[in-house]
């Protein structure tokens, strides 16, 4: 009995120490502004504002580390996708200077938990695209075009197709992403063609016809020829033998107004048909369609007018 005392002694003390030191374990506490943002980081993740939340959660540790900021933060990682920073911060709970509320064995339940709905093998990993040239617009899985930067790319594990456009060049490419994992892609476009000047059009010869122009030039020539012939005619024919009479003596003075009268006919018919001849001359010469080159074209022998035709306005002077 002597003997067990002090073993019996010895236990119920370790006991006792045991408890002592337990029950005076220390925890931190946690300040205003703390709880202030790791509340604030809660309800976004209620919200699934997830880069808000990351951003709550890492304001609060700059105020201090604690174990249930880190679990926060590792979750709001892991809810955006960052596999690798929720693992980052996982890690660091069970380390970190430890809240009252939730216990420390709260914290290791929801700790385990969170874990084991990390999959890995689920997680995005990274790109970075090198273009060539940087001015080029890439687009990913149809995607809209971006412009091209050296920033990581987040992207789900799987095979993807890149395409790199400027003016009317293009390239793809099929890449795999794998979890977690960053890789470089570097993409550069063909170089731009010569651009081949396209050859003159040979013009064409002028087609075979008649413009509407050309053709009533022609018709007022032709009228304005058959007047002057007629006047011709007249002052041949009637005026000529009339004047001959008068000169003569043989028509009395009295018929000298009926003569200048049918003289004035006369001219008046002379000027009427030349104005004609003329007026269709300017059209032929206005027209650019009936010759052999383009902007040539064929033109009449020229209207004279000889000096016996101009001469019939003259034939009777006093």
């Amino acid at each position: 009995m002597r003997i067990a005392m002090p073993s019996f002694v010895a236990a119920v003390l370790t006991v006792l120490l045991f408890f002592s030191s337990a029950s005076g374990q220390e925890f931190a506490e946690q300040s205003e502004s703390q709880k202030q943002l790791n509340k604030q980081g809660v309800d976004a993740m209620f919200a699934s504002d997830f880069e808000k939340a990351i951003l709550s959660f890492k304001s609060s540790l700059t105020l201090g580390e604690l174990n249930v900021t880190y679990l926060n933060l590792g979750r709001a990682y892991a809810k955006n996708g960052d596999c690798a920073e929720a693992q980052a911060s996982y890690d660091k709970v069970l380390t970190s200077p430890q809240v009252a509320l939730p216990t420390p064995g709260e914290v290791k339940v929801f700790l385990d938990k969170y874990l084991a709905d990390l999959d890995t093998t689920k997680c995005p990993g990274f790109v970075t695209f090198t273009c060539k040239p940087m001015s080029a617009k890439l687009s990913i899985d149809g995607g809209a075009e971006a412009a091209c930067s050296s920033a990581l790319v987040k992207l789900a594990p799987g095979e993807h197709v890149a395409v790199l456009a400027l003016d009317s060049r293009t390239m793809e490419a099929t890449f795999t992403v794998e979890a977690m994992a960053k890789q470089d892609l570097t993409m550069e476009l063909p170089k731009k063609d010569e651009v081949v000047e396209k050859p003159l059009d040979t013009p064409k010869p002028a087609e075979a016809g008649i413009s509407g122009m050309a053709l009533t030039g022609w018709i007022l020539i032709g009228v304005g020829g058959v007047t002057l012939l007629t006047a011709e005619m007249i002052d041949i024919a009637v005026l000529k033998p009339k004047v001959d009479e008068w000169n003569d003596g043989v028509t009395a003075t009295s018929k000298k107004g009926d003569i200048e009268a049918l003289q004035s006919t006369n001219l008046a018919i002379f000027v009427g048909g030349g104005a004609i001849a003329a007026t269709g001359l300017v059209l032929l010469l206005l027209d650019d369609s009936g010759g052999e080159d383009e902007g040539t074209a064929w033109l009449p022998d020229t209207v004279i007018v000889t000096d016996e035709a101009a001469a019939l306005s003259w034939r009777l002077s006093f």
